[in-house]
């Protein structure tokens, strides 16, 4: 496996938070041998905050905040076929490179706390690049849910009996020649933490999406975004972001996406607006009127 990013660098590609994406191809699919659970762990973010002290009065709901819950993996050679089997403690989803994998809502559903974890498999062979050297970025989110909340944790308890939310899963690959691998969570290859954006590290999260990754931002001389400043900086470690804000304007839109080394770009400027726009690898500037662009550039690495 190649080496891994830094948590904060793996989120940055985890656009989900702020973009409008489409769901990758997934379904579900029976689950895979029992034994292979015995390859991962359980694994927290160190930092997500617990409720303390006698259940009663003020504390008795869930803490605030939502584990993310990241890995990278490169393919060691071609891929033929892939599953994913997971399960959490508390409510959790699933990303492949930034896009929400199944349609079910809040997983894993309400069993006994002490006694049965349910799990949801996914064939993910769609939903991944499956190039021999490619690399594909694995993303849950779990937050409390019933887990770690006053439903299953009677009053006069030291503390919730689910204290924090957690993630546990198993990814194989089935490689073209027949041979397989297993990835399973562990607290090595996977990074853990905290988002919210009450903290100032995370809203700079949200402000390089917006305004970098994106490119939308109002002309500082003339708020209200009656002028737009587009200029995005695509990543390709992202693949394609869609991205829609409501400015007093009306709707600004900026989607793109990688293909190869072309990057194609399309955007919308509002009614009674105008753009400045300037394009990746670019620096001269030009003023576009309302209405959706069109815009194709290659961008060799």
């Amino acid at each position: 496996m190649a080496p891994h990013k830094p948590f904060s660098a793996i989120l940055l590609s985890v656009s989900l938070c702020l973009t409008a994406l489409a769901g990758t191809k997934s379904q579900l699919t029976a689950p895979l041998d029992d034994t292979l659970w015995e390859s991962s762990q359980w694994i927290s973010a160190a930092d997500a905050p617990v409720v303390t002290g006698r259940i009663e009065g003020g504390n008795e709901r869930a803490a605030d905040g939502a584990s993310w819950f990241l890995s990278a993996i490169k393919n060691p050679a071609e891929v033929a076929s892939a599953r994913w089997m997971t399960t959490g403690l508390g409510v959790y989803s699933l990303y492949i490179n930034g896009k929400p994998i199944g349609e079910e809502i809040l997983k894993p559903g309400f069993t006994h706390h002490a006694k049965t974890k349910l799990s949801y498999t996914y064939d993910i062979t769609d939903a991944i690049s499956r190039k021999a050297g490619a690399e594909n970025v694995f993303s849950a989110q779990s937050t409390p849910g019933w887990w770690a909340d006053k439903i299953i944790t009677p009053g006069g308890h030291q503390g919730m009996i689910g204290r924090k939310p957690a993630f546990r899963g198993v990814i194989e690959l089935t490689f073209a020649d027949g041979s397989r691998k297993v990835y399973g969570t562990d607290t090595i290859a996977w990074k853990a933490g905290m988002n919210s954006f009450n903290h100032y590290a995370y809203g700079c999260v949200g402000e390089w999406l917006w305004e970098t990754a994106a490119g939308i931002a109002s002309e500082p001389s003339d708020p209200g975004f009656k002028t737009n400043v587009m200029r995005p900086v695509p990543d390709r470690r992202l693949g394609s972001l869609d991205a829609v804000y409501r400015s007093p304007q009306g709707v600004i839109e900026s989607h793109w996406k990688y293909d190869g080394d072309d990057w194609a770009w399309t955007f919308t400027v509002p009614e009674g607006s105008q753009a400045k726009v300037t394009l990746p690898g670019q620096t001269q500037e030009t003023v576009y009127a309302p209405g959706t662009h069109s815009v194709k550039l290659s961008l060799p690495e």
